[in-house]
């Protein structure tokens, strides 16, 4: 896949997750730690692998936004 593709799926959502947690080192510890809503997976692992992955970061940063995700 083109790594451009990537870059772009990569920076929305770094976007998204700095519009949630307010600050870069929080998004990015975000990114970096393993999830259980994402089945003990760190997102950014789910975000380069697909754009279902990155959908699935996405919905659980939804969640984070609105208070409803572990």
């Amino acid at each position: 896949m083109a790594q451009s593709v990537i870059k772009a799926r990569l920076a929305s959502v770094w976007t998204q997750t700095i519009w949630v947690w307010k600050s870069e080192d929080a998004a990015r510890d975000f990114l970096y730690r393993k999830h259980a809503l994402l089945g003990g997976r760190r997102p950014v692992d789910l975000v380069w692998e697909s754009e279902i992955g990155a959908e699935l970061v996405r919905n659980v940063l939804g969640r984070l936004e609105y208070g409803s995700a572990v």
